[in-house]
């Protein structure tokens, strides 16, 4: 069994690589291949592809994420796919949730008209159930959540650190739903189709739902034992500053920046670096995909480098976006010999 996992983790890593080239090749045809060469390559893409652990096949769902995101932004994704893939990346790691960020920019920049009252309905629908959760979790029966939250050993999750993660979750609650409720409102009052309007889309609510749909699916003990689901999540939360019990540095920019050097290679991590700034000027000319890709590098790097706890197999989510921000970087070279002599030289 064992080794029979180990095959299909090597299955799904270069399952990633082909959903790579795929994605790269709709929007930046001329780096397509090598951004699916760059992740193939990276030393730590292999590593993480040569155990039966859940790594490969986050980098899987990440490139699949990514594929679907940029084909929303062009019209030929739909919605829901978009949010399954999400939740399917994000159930097989909790890391991977950071491509939320991606996933609404591709949601929010597809083309289209201002809100129609499908979207306000949707939109409302899902603001009140955000609110009403957050307040409830901010009222006695979060507190009593929290009081019920426990780990068989009872020494690792610690109350204080339970009852922070619940008022968390209604901080977030609150403000996720008074923010929707408050672009509806300005959306309302508007004259024109402005930013409020364009932004209240009940694709976002429809990719919500499916992703949640999708890890449910895939992660049923978040239904069938809630409390000792949510239980995890706290235990997480609090392992985010600390190791074995032990607490250091608050944040790991600089340690994640050097585990991804070691994940990618130096000279991919500095190309991938310099497209960033590609990306940003395709965004600035109106290359909305560009966005799309620079945040799937940048979220689940800062979700993880604010933490103290610090690993390269955390990092995965970030690792396909970064290979195509490297390709992207190497493909701006205007000299054909140039470009292919510093490609050479990366790999």
């Amino acid at each position: 069994p064992l080794l029979a996992a180990r095959a299909l983790s090597a299955l799904a890593g270069a399952a990633a690589v082909l959903l790579l080239g795929l994605a790269a090749l709709r929007t930046d045809p001329g780096a397509a291949a090598v951004a699916a060469f760059l992740l193939a390559l990276a030393p730590g893409v292999v590593n993480l592809c040569h155990f039966a652990t859940p790594e490969a096949w986050v980098l899987a769902a990440t490139s699949l994420t990514l594929l679907l995101a940029t084909r929303h932004v062009g019209g030929t994704a739909p919605a829901w796919a978009l949010g399954l893939a999400l939740g399917l990346a994000a159930s097989t790691k909790y890391t991977a949730a950071a491509l939320a960020a991606p996933a609404l920019a591709a949601l929010w920049m597809r083309r289209r008209g201002p809100a129609t009252r499908a979207d306000r309905v949707a939109w409302l629908s899902a603001a009140v159930l955000a609110l009403a959760a957050g307040l409830a979790l901010a009222g006695p029966p979060g507190s009593s959540l929290a009081a019920s939250l426990r780990l068989p050993d009872a020494r690792l999750l610690h109350p204080e650190s339970a009852h922070a993660f619940v008022d968390g979750l209604a901080r977030a609650g609150i403000g996720l739903g008074a923010a929707m409720l408050g672009l509806l409102a300005l959306g309302a009052f508007s004259r024109t189709a402005g930013l409020p309007a364009l932004l209240v889309r009940r694709e976002v609510v429809v990719a919500g739902l499916a992703a949640a749909a999708a890890f449910v699916a895939t992660t049923p003990g978040a239904v069938l034992e809630p409390r000792a689901f949510v239980s995890d999540l706290a235990f997480n939360a609090q392992t985010r500053h600390e190791y074995k019990g032990l607490v250091g540095e608050a944040t790991s920019w600089a340690a994640y920046l050097g585990l991804a050097g070691d994940a990618l290679t130096r000279p991919v991590l500095v190309a991938a670096v310099l497209g960033l700034a590609v990306a940003a000027a395709r965004s600035w000319r109106g290359g909305r995909a560009a966005l799309v890709v620079a945040l799937a590098a940048l979220a689940p790097y800062a979700l993880v480098a604010s933490s103290g706890h610090r690993a390269m197999r955390f990092l995965a989510p970030a690792l396909p976006a970064a290979a195509w921000l490297a390709a992207l970087a190497l493909a701006a070279i205007p000299a054909a010999r140039a470009r292919r002599l510093l490609t050479a030289a990366v790999v």
